[in-house]
């Protein structure tokens, strides 16, 4: 009974799992515009996405829009290519055909959600994440690296002009500009990285199994942020930004919970117009502060805009080929992204692909 219980739990994170290898640089919301384009943010973050990326850029709003549900879902390459081969049926009667199928795989996905509403230079926003995860490692010796994470938040922000700049349509954000803002988190958190050793793989219980993620922690942090605005043409303009994410003590108030990282990112983009058509490109450093190969610090975006709601990007987050697309309705909008991570401690040791749903629904007023 313990047995197929163990298994029953491998097989029940295929379906909601996450990868569960330590030296991912963790980032606490990703939008799928984001990931495609490399995972640069900082120096472009406008609109709701400001609130979580860089609160300087909420700032450029002057008009309110509510965007009551943004649902995201992250699925690794495996889990997808597993679910089509139609192999996710185990037999909970072969344990050891079971675990040679599962050994070395990364079969991974994310869910979040988020509702913002952002106005006159301020947000306030709400977040869900779920992560869930396995890993199962050593064919001789082997052991389960599981990762099951929960994390709620609320979010609150506010930016200024040090020019007195707003945005009056597209073209007049030729105006420089220098943007300033702050915002504050308070979140809950439960669970993490787990790793389950051979000699408690077969007796693993219910009541442990519903233990494992240990208690709920709450914190609060803080977000700083700047960016700039520099028109160098009449249709070309440089932006630059800098911010400082989850500012403040990284554990939660109880043990158990996984940290939240501080985060200073810099980045620069170039901003230009072609019959309507915006281009940009951006390249940026991220956790700069980490103990990790500069490498998987560095990102590299091209976004193409085109008038009728249609955007594609392409970009290099880390060092793997990023892409998507995505398409605005007048109430909702659509994307879905490719990206890839370096998952060990050096780039190329240890990459995965993901993909990436989004869906928007949307208010402008």
């Amino acid at each position: 009974m313990r047995a197929r219980l163990a298994l029953l739990l491998m097989a029940g994170s295929l379906i909601f799992s996450s990868d569960a290898v330590a030296a991912e640089l963790e980032e606490l919301y990703r939008s799928s515009r984001m990931m495609a384009m490399g995972g640069t943010a900082v120096a472009l973050a406008e609109n709701e996405d400001a609130l979580w990326l860089n609160p300087a850029g909420l700032a450029d709003v002057t008009r309110s829009r509510f965007q009551p549900v943004s649902v995201e879902v992250h699925a690794g390459a495996q889990l997808i290519d597993e679910y089509l081969a139609g192999n996710l049926n185990l037999n909970t009667s072969d344990i050891t055909g079971t675990l040679n199928y599962l050994m070395g795989k990364k079969i991974t996905a994310r869910a979040q959600g988020t509702s913002t509403f952002v106005s006159n230079s301020w947000g306030l926003g709400i977040l869900a994440d779920q992560q869930v995860g396995l890993m199962l490692n050593n064919p001789v010796m082997p052991s389960v690296d599981y990762l099951y994470k929960t994390t709620y938040g609320i979010q609150a922000g506010g930016a200024f002009s040090l020019l007195g700049r707003s945005r009056r349509g597209s073209r007049t954000r030729l105006a420089r500009d220098i943007r300033i803002g702050g915002s504050i988190k308070y979140l809950y958190r439960r669970g993490g990285q787990m790793a389950i050793p051979t000699d408690e793989l077969f007796d693993i219980t219910q009541e442990s199994l519903l233990a494992m993620p240990g208690a709920t922690g709450s914190l609060v942090a803080f977000d700083l942020g700047a960016q700039g605005v520099m028109p160098i043409s009449k249709t070309l303009l440089v932006h630059g930004g800098l911010v400082y994410t989850n500012l403040g003590g990284p554990g939660f108030s109880v043990d158990g919970p996984d940290p939240l990282t501080g985060n200073l990112a810099a980045g620069v983009a170039f901003r230009t117009w072609v019959k309507q058509i915006s281009m940009s490109l951006a390249m940026e450093m991220r956790h700069l502060l980490a103990d990790a190969d500069w490498r998987k610090k560095t990102h590299v975006g091209l976004g193409i805009d085109l008038p009728s709601g249609m955007g594609f990007w392409f970009g290099l987050n880390q060092t793997q080929l990023t892409y998507g697309a995505g398409v605005d309705f007048w109430l909702a909008r659509l994307s879905v992204s490719s990206y890839g991570v370096d998952l060990g401690g050096y780039a190329f040791e240890n990459t995965e692909r993901r993909w990436v749903l989004r869906a928007d629904v949307k208010l402008n007023f």
